[in-house]
């Protein structure tokens, strides 16, 4: 009688047990529990507990937000709540994430940008490339060159496989060909890598974006390297080192950029990703002549050359990429290292070979980010003096 009470609680010693799973992972030292991925916002406004606060619920506010953010067992709920949306009802629960044919992810806001729609000031973006005219003028009266390339964008290249494909779209991205227009009228020199997507699409077997990736895929970048190599060869009087291609790595697995969108669904069990993955491995010859010293302004697109250490392969040391012209990366002991001290463009340019300034083709219609008007400022001082 006394072995049949005890079975009976067994069911509620568990439900007991898993109600307090959580702060028993929270007070000890395992880590079983698989961390979100994407960005996670930390509280950032502090509330103690004084009266006033807890009367205008500014302390409940923010014990909760910290709570969120500080509980260890958070991602495990998220990502069964996830994984249920996703088999149950077929959507994600990420709003930056759709799924297209063949289980190809995009990002909605890089689908809308295909289709257009936004208002565009023409005179505006004339203005802007005629002020860039006269600041690469300048710069090359000092000994430096400038190159504006244009990144490429899912849709645009892999319009076949969006949700919605069946929509017919006579030009797509309005923004980026105002944009083209103009650069080609004032002369500034371009790389257009979304037109070389497109030519490359139909003669290449590599996958130039990845079903579960949001950026150009790991090995696209290097074709796109072997172009930007000679583009930076023509105009910097420095050379660059010559390189070559071993055996590439072909894994099933993917990078974290080549899943990047994948990832940020932080699913439970579903993985979103099935491809063959091919990795190129780039064999550096050593040089004795000076490196040139190159400024990348860009935007996330350039991670891609960072991981695989392509500016400490090929450029000066004292080399500087500017995200999103906020925040400086250089080159150091890992792929990722900020700049501490702040940096001013003219400090940048100064002794600078070729300035490079890298746009996604989402991102051209908002401008770049303030960097053309600096550049106009910085460049034009002489002629104030």
């Amino acid at each position: 009688m006394k072995k049949r009470a005890w079975i009976q609680k067994i069911p509620w010693f568990l439900a007991v047990l898993v109600l307090l799973l959580p702060l028993i992972y929270q007070l000890t030292e395992f880590h079983w529990v698989r961390s979100l991925k994407g960005y996670q916002a930390p509280a950032k406004d502090t509330a103690s507990l004084a009266w006033e606060n807890f009367m205008d619920h500014s302390f409940q506010n923010y014990e909760e937000s910290r709570l969120k953010y500080d509980l260890r067992f958070k991602p495990f709920y998220v990502r069964l709540n996830n994984e249920l949306k996703y088999q149950l009802y077929d959507k994600f629960t990420l709003p930056e994430i759709t799924e297209g044919k063949n289980r190809y992810l995009y990002s909605p806001a890089s689908i809308q940008a295909y289709y257009g729609g936004e208002n565009i000031d023409s005179s505006k973006v004339d203005q802007e490339i005629k002020t860039l005219r006269k600041s690469i003028d300048r710069l090359q009266e000092s000994g430096t060159s400038f190159l504006f390339v244009i990144e490429p964008s899912k849709p645009g290249v892999y319009p076949e496989y969006l949700p919605d494909s069946d929509q017919q779209v006579d030009k797509p991205f309005p923004s980026y060909h105002l944009w083209k227009y103009y650069l080609e009228k004032y002369e500034i020199p371009i790389l257009d890598t979304y037109s070389l997507f497109q030519s490359w699409k139909d003669t290449t077997d590599i996958a130039l974006f990845c079903s579960g990736g949001y950026h150009w895929s790991q090995e696209s970048i290097y074709k796109v390297w072997d172009t930007l190599y000679s583009r930076i060869e023509e105009t910097s009087t420095k050379s660059l080192p010559a390189y070559s291609y071993g055996a590439p790595i072909v894994s099933q697995k993917p990078n974290k950029i080549d899943r990047d969108l994948a990832d940020a669904a932080n699913l439970f069990w579903s993985s979103l990703v099935n491809d063959t993955y091919v990795y190129p491995q780039i064999e550096v010859q050593p040089t004795e002549g000076p490196k040139p010293k190159i400024l990348l302004i860009g935007d996330s697109f350039f991670w891609n050359f960072h991981v695989d250490d392509i500016p400490k392969k090929f450029f000066d040391e004292d080399f500087y990429f500017w995200y999103y012209f906020n925040q400086v990366y250089v080159s150091g002991k890992n792929h990722y290292t900020k700049r501490k001290e702040p940096l001013k463009l003219e400090d940048a340019i100064e002794g600078t070979d070729v300035v490079i300034l890298m746009m996604f083709l989402n991102n051209i219609r908002y401008g770049c980010w303030g960097f053309l008007e600096e550049l106009e400022k910085v460049t034009s001082k002489e002629d104030k003096l």
